[in-house]
Order: C-alpha cells, then sequence, then structure tokens
C-alpha cells in the first residue's frame, strides 16, 4: 500500500527528508556557480573550516583525500579544487538551512 514503506510515518519522514535535501539543492546551485568559478585561497579555506566546525581530517575523508591534502590547501603550496570548494558551499548551505552549524 506505502510502496514498501512499512507505515505512513515512515513514508511522510522519507517525504520531508525529500523536501528538505531538494531546498538544499535548490539553495546551492546559484552559490555553486559562483563558488566553483572563483577559486579559494589558504585563508579562505581555513576561515571556511573553522565556520563549518570542521577540520582538515574530517574534510580529507569527506573528500577521499590524503590526510595532508588539506594542510597543503591551507598553507598554498596546491590550489584548493574546484570539488572541495562546492563541496564546502554545499556544506555551508546544508548547514545554514538545517539549523546545524547553530549547534556548538
Amino acid at each position: 500500500l506505502w510502496g514498501g514503506w512499512r507505515d505512513r510515518r515512515e513514508w511522510a519522514a522519507t517525504e520531508r527528508r525529500q523536501r528538505e535535501h531538494d531546498a538544499i539543492l535548490m539553495a546551492g546551485r546559484s552559490a555553486l556557480g559562483d563558488a566553483i568559478s572563483a577559486p579559494m585561497t589558504g585563508p579562505e579555506l581555513r576561515a571556511m573550516l573553522k565556520r563549518l566546525k570542521i577540520n582538515q581530517k574530517t574534510l580529507c575523508a569527506a573528500l577521499g583525500v590524503n590526510a595532508n591534502t588539506a594542510s597543503r590547501w591551507v598553507i598554498g603550496s596546491l590550489e584548493v579544487p574546484r570539488y572541495a570548494v562546492a563541496y564546502l558551499h554545499l556544506l555551508d548551505q546544508y548547514q545554514a538551512i538545517s539549523g546545524k552549524g547553530d549547534q556548538e
């Protein structure tokens, strides 16, 4: 009856999560266009990580890169790639929409 869901509550919860996901994508699309086209400097990356309350090791794990890579991005010996910038901006948008960035 509910397309494989155990009950209406489970279906409703899934629908709510999908709407939240869609809202995040819509909000992030305009920000992503600008974010991906502009390079991010090491100090900007450091500030973004601090604002998002994540460390370099967590960023590297999320992106699937070597643990030293974010350190190289921060000190400027490697350019911050577009996919990393896009990921950080999406995470920023998600935290803004969900309110998760305000928690200590």
